[in-house]
């Protein structure tokens, strides 16, 4: 009840360059030989903008909100995996969006993609949120031993 998961999923026709598709995707880790932090063209960019103005991205690291000195939203990176002509990964946003639109913006310089919107109303998630059952109270009674 105080967050989303949702999945990035890059699709690519494969070519004559290599392409480490974890790290294009899952933000700012860097390569070998590589100055950590640095941000490429290769680099799939995408975040959330809250109705607020609020932002997070996976250009920052995990966990980081761009918005200085509010409450998130902060994106972590998740599981994922990748293939010959396909990469996925899995973000936990935090914490839930106010009521209006939620946006996922992205582009991909590299690969010719453009700055690109798309917006949901965040009544999805927040909807959502309320069907949440608690598997394990917090507490020494519910907590891991």
């Amino acid at each position: 009840p105080t967050g989303f998961e949702f999945e990035v999923v890059a699709h690519f026709r494969p070519t004559a360059d290599t392409w480490d598709p974890m790290h294009g995707l899952a933000g700012l880790r860097g390569k070998p030989g590589d100055e950590y932090g640095v941000l490429s063209d290769e680099h799939l960019r995408f975040g959330i903008e809250f109705a607020d103005g609020r932002k997070a991205t996976n250009v920052r690291p995990p966990m980081w909100s761009v918005a200085v000195g509010t409450a998130g939203p902060m994106l972590h990176p998740g599981g994922g995996s990748a293939g010959e002509s396909m990469a996925h990964t899995t973000f936990w946003a935090w914490p839930l969006p106010p009521p209006g639109p939620l946006a996922f913006v992205c582009e991909w310089p590299k690969y010719g993609v453009p700055l690109t919107r798309r917006e949901i109303d965040s009544e999805l998630l927040l909807a959502a949120a309320t069907q949440a059952i608690e598997l394990w109270p917090e507490g020494p009674e519910g907590g891991m031993h």
